[in-house]
């Protein structure tokens, strides 16, 4: 048999007592205004968020628990009135609204104030989201790309970063000067067409290049030397080396480009010399030759 929850409202206050009771096992602080937009409840949460050590101390004195400007730039007070208007007028709105704990601490927050019709009237009812775990940690994971972007950008081996698509979603300063593109922007949208139409081969280089991401997407990495030309038109000869790295659920390619100008540069004064002790060599012995027979 399906129970009668109305039992619960009867003279003896079960009802006050079990809606205290769900108003206290939410994790959420909630508060509870009238239409005066006067503090008439609240839960533990919200006694515990803002380090009041009663109902009364927090009623009495809410609007103290609040910091003198908010996020926004508005005083509270100013910020405060704007709101209540547009929940009265829309039914629910969320905002973000700053809090000062009886202890003096900030407390950046998410409010969700909703209106709801009580007894011919209403009452407005505000959700407070505390953010601070999440502001830090926000703050942390900002700190690691940063650091780490740092470290990239310091590094002198050109490093480029694609999407599953392959298309660039971020390189570092290293590969801008290589290719001597100002920005990371015009890096992305230009780099494909810093391809020559064909390699040195013959080998149609769009096509085959596309063939080698696949093949280190699928194989985990692939190592490849390419011919590109710079911004200017200039050649420019690189040893690919391209890497699958994971990255939420996903994978991406990590591609490490070494400027192989003055190593090919260094082997065709090495093929110089040889040709040049070679040709000398032979020329001596055949000065020796002529020497001989006189």
């Amino acid at each position: 048999m399906k129970p009668d929850y109305h039992q619960f409202n009867g003279s003896d206050g079960t009802g006050v007592q079990i809606s205290q009771l769900i108003l206290d096992s939410c994790p959420l602080a909630i508060i509870v205004m009238d239409n005066t937009n006067a503090v008439i409840d609240c839960n533990g949460a919200a006694l515990k968020l803002l380090e009041a050590s009663s109902k009364a101390e927090l009623t009495e004195n809410f609007f103290y628990f609040s910091a003198p400007i908010q996020p926004n730039g508005m005083f509270s007070g100013e910020y405060a009135r704007e709101l209540f208007l547009k929940v009265r007028a829309e039914g629910e709105l969320t905002a973000e609204w700053t809090y000062r704990g009886k202890n003096g601490g900030y407390i950046p927050s998410e409010i969700t104030m909703k209106n709801i019709d009580y007894e011919q009237t209403y009452i407005t009812i505000v959700y407070i989201r505390d953010l601070r775990a999440e502001i830090e940690a926000q703050a942390e994971v900002k700190e690691i790309t940063e650091r780490n972007k740092i470290m990239i950008d310091m590094t002198p081996i050109c490093f480029v970063y694609f999407d599953d698509g392959f298309d660039i979603v971020d390189c570092n300063r290293a590969a801008l000067t290589l290719f001597g593109v100002p920005t990371v922007k015009e890096f992305a949208e230009r780099f494909y067409s810093f391809c020559p139409d064909s390699q040195k081969d013959g080998t149609p280089s769009l096509e085959r290049y596309k063939t080698n991401m696949q093949t280190a997407f699928n194989e985990g990495h692939m190592a490849f030397e390419w011919d590109y030309l710079t911004a200017s038109g200039a050649e420019l000869p690189l040893d690919v080396t391209l890497i699958r790295v994971e990255h939420k659920g996903n994978y991406r390619l990590a591609g490490y480009f070494r400027d192989l100008r003055d190593h090919r540069a260094m082997l065709a004064e090495m093929q110089l010399a040889e040709r040049q002790l070679i040709y000398a060599k032979e020329h001596a012995g055949g000065g020796a030759r002529a020497e001989r027979e006189k």
